[in-house]
Parts: structure tokens; sequence; C-alpha cells
């Protein structure tokens, strides 16, 4: 992401980019006067402290005090590292004041024309007035306080972050083939689900208002899931007709009805065996539907044809989506979330061995970088648990039951926890369950009613 500040200069106006790179010394400029390094480090101290170790560099010509709060807010994005997610272009206009308060600067007439010159993507301002064109594609965001500035930026490059400047489509399958959440950052919480879920074939529901990466993370799962072997891969082979390495990934549409799933010679729905089954938007599937994904859930076959998949779904909080939201506030009232979530049927919610909130990072006081996983130890956790029998897992339903003695649940969920608890011991490499993990497990199945949003 390139920032550029307006500076007026004389009767004309110019667009000032704004160069920063991280220092290990400390702050330092360059192409700048004495005087005007000092008049920009004495308007940085009162945003800072301390000032992050960083090279700026302004064209020939920049007046610092002009582009004050462009800096800023460039440097804001810098140590939050949002600059290298999105090749966009980004015009930040206006005057700052001591309380973070942001003012319109005077201005003439030619910002609409210098953002078509320059290609600009976003403008951040409290300028009302500006107006440009649709055909221009440039996005004008308003701002009163510099937290808002910060917000908008950082909102427009995680939506646009998956477009990548200068980059091949084999270099894009590349870099996820090496990291399967490339380009998401943040979520960690979610991702760790997602990994949890993938290694132990767990059915799983990421629920949040819109915008917070569920479906973002949702269409990865087929970048996690191992390549086929053995018995499966023989059996995907006779149910496609032809040879597959990697697993196959179908999703449900919300128009299907009930008999789409088993439409056809083989099974639509068997063609998902030793794959994923994706449901975005699970409240809006057709209630047959749900109610028949929690049967297969079960018996795992169709007639005679095989059936194991993992199901991964994605739905909003509530009936007005926003609950969840920093954002919007949701207005729906307990009893309509409670019936939100009735509606979705307690067959196939109790079947979840994951159901976690995703919510959209504070970008404010998020540091967004990028976690490490061991994604090779999905596969062989797999196999791991692919040698456990079904005694060995209840085995540790003493442990559960001493944990969870005050929580209502059926022993579908109780066993569904001891097996989270034990992909997680077997990922992490420990040897044996421990009250801790089996926490940990039991924390990863929260709905709405059991838990609290501000």
């Amino acid at each position: 992401m390139q920032i550029y500040g307006y500076q007026n200069q004389g009767f004309t106006g110019h667009l000032i980019p704004i160069h920063l790179k991280r220092s290990t010394t400390g702050f330092s400029s360059l192409g700048l006067s004495q005087t005007k390094a000092k008049q920009l480090r004495m308007g940085l101290e009162p945003f800072f402290s301390p000032i992050p170790r960083t090279t700026i560099q302004l064209q020939k010509g920049g007046d610092p005090l002009q582009l004050l709060f462009a800096i800023i807010v460039a440097l804001h994005a810098l140590d939050k590292h949002i600059l290298p997610l999105c090749p966009h272009k980004v015009l930040i206009y206006g005057h700052i004041d001591l309380e973070g308060g942001i003012a319109a600067a005077p201005s003439l007439r030619d910002i609409p024309v210098l953002c078509r010159q320059e290609g600009i993507d976003l403008v951040l301002t409290n300028l009302a007035e500006l107006s440009l064109s649709s055909e221009s594609g440039t996005e004008i965001q308003l701002c009163q306080t510099l937290d808002q500035a910060i917000s908008h930026l950082y909102r427009f490059a995680l939506q646009h972050q998956g477009q990548q400047a200068h980059k091949g489509e084999e270099h894009i399958q590349h870099e996820q083939e090496t990291d399967p959440f490339a380009g998401i950052l943040g979520l960690d919480r979610a991702k760790e689900a997602l990994i949890y879920a993938c290694a132990g074939n767990l059915p799983f529901l990421l629920y949040g208002p819109p915008g917070s990466g569920k479906s973002l993370l949702l269409g990865r799962v087929h970048l996690l899931l191992p390549p086929l072997a053995g018995t499966v891969r023989q059996e995907a082979f006779a149910l496609h007709g032809s040879p597959l390495v990697h697993p196959p990934v179908l999703s449900i549409a919300s128009s299907m009805q009930q008999q789409d799933l088993i439409r056809g010679s083989v099974p639509w729905v068997c063609k998902a065996h030793g794959g994923a089954l994706l449901a975005d938007e699970l409240s809006n599937l057709k209630p047959k539907v749900r109610s028949y994904l929690a049967a297969l859930l079960d018996s795992r076959s169709v007639g005679s044809y095989p059936l194991s998949f993992l199901l991964g779904s994605a739905a909003n909080a509530c009936p007005c989506s926003n609950l969840g939201s920093h954002d919007i506030p949701c207005i729906c009232s307990e009893q309509q979330i409670d019936r939100f979530w009735a509606h979705l049927g307690h067959p196939l919610l109790d079947r979840f061995a994951i159901c976690t909130s995703v919510e959209p990072e504070n970008l404010l006081v998020s540091t967004l970088q990028r976690a490490s996983f061991a994604f090779e130890r999905i596969a062989e956790v797999r196999n791991i648990l692919n040698e456990r029998s079904e005694t060995e897992l209840s085995r540790l339903l003493p442990l559960h039951t001493r944990l969870c003695r005050y929580r209502k649940g059926s022993m579908r969920r109780a066993l569904l926890c001891c097996k989270l608890a034990q992909t997680i011991a077997d990922y992490q490499g420990k040897l044996s369950v421990t009250q801790e993990l089996m926490e940990q497990a039991n924390s990863m199945y929260v709905l709405p009613r059991d838990r609290h949003y501000q």
C-alpha cells in the first residue's frame, strides 16, 4: 500500500508519496532540511511515545507540517503490518489537532483530477464537499478523528488483502501451498480451531457478523486437508470414476433441496467422501437439508455408498447479523437470538465438535502478524486418530465429566469434546490429555447464549 498526502503549493496542489521503512536505530528522515526534520519530530511527539523506529522519506519540497496527518496514519499502518497487505493507493488529507481531531484543510479543485491521474483507490478526509465520479473507482471515507481514519484504513486493507500486486497465479498457488492462511492476518483463534477440525475430521461451525472472515476461512479448508491415501483414495476413485489426489470439496447452495443431495447414479453428497462438505450461511439452508446433514454425520453412508466427510459451516449469530460487530449494534432481543439458533436445529448443533465465534479484529489495538502453524501435523494427527478406538476416547469421559459437571450436554457432545481434546494433544505432541487440554477443547464449543457480548 502506498500512502499519499496533499500539499498546497501556491496556486497548485500536489500528491506527495510517503515512503517508510523500519529502522533498527531510531526515527530519521531523508530529504528534509534540519529545520523541517525538527518540525516533523515535534509534530509527531504528541501522538507517539516513543516515535517508532522508522526512516521516512518525502520527495523534495515536501512540507511535513502539511502532511502530518498522512504521516501519522502511515506510521500506524507500518507498525501494524498493514502496508504490505495490498498494492492500493491511499490519499490522506486534512489538518490534525493535538487531541486527534481532523479538520478540513483548504484545498484546491484539483484533488479529483490528481486522484484520477495517480489512480487513488481510497481517500480519507474531513472534506465533505469532495466529489469524485463513480467511474474513477475511488472510495471516500469521511473521518472526524485520527482513530476513525486508522480504522477505515485498516478495514480497507483487510478487505482488499487478497489483491496482491504483480503476483501471478503460480506464485499465489505456491504461497498458499506453504501457508494455507496466506494473506489472512489475525483471527488466530479461529485459524487454530480450523486446524484442529481438519486434523480430527471434526464438524465445525464458525459464527459472527458480516465481514469478520468466516467465509474467507471456510474457503481455505481445501488447502488444509491432507492428500487422499489408502482405502479412502480407492473409494473416492470408484465414486468419481477417475483418480483423485486432492480431497474433494463440495459446497451446499442455499437453494438446494434434500433430494438434490442424493440425486444421481452416485448420490451427489457421496462425492464429498474423503473430503469436505461446506455450508456457508447455514441459516439459509432448507430445514430438511440441515436435518439430513445431522443424520449423515451419524450414518456416514448413503445406502451402500460410503460417506466420511468433514462438515464445515458458517453462519451469522442473530437475525440482524450484527451480534459481535464492533461497529454496528445488534438490535435483536435475547428471545429473537434464541429463536434464531433454535431454527438451526438442536440435532445439528449437537453434532458440531467446534462452534466458535469469529469477531472482527480490533484494528486499533491488534498487532496483525502472520501466525505460524505446523500444517504438516494435520496428516500425522489424522493417521494417529485412525488407529485409536472409541474405547480409548471413552476413557477420557471421567475427566470431561469432572470439568463440565455443571454444563448440560448430551453423551454425543461429551464424546466429541473428548475427541477434540485428544486431537489437540496429538497435534501438540502431548502423550496424554491433561485437564488444561480438556478445558481448551471445551472452550471451543460456545454458543451465543453461553457468552457475553459488550
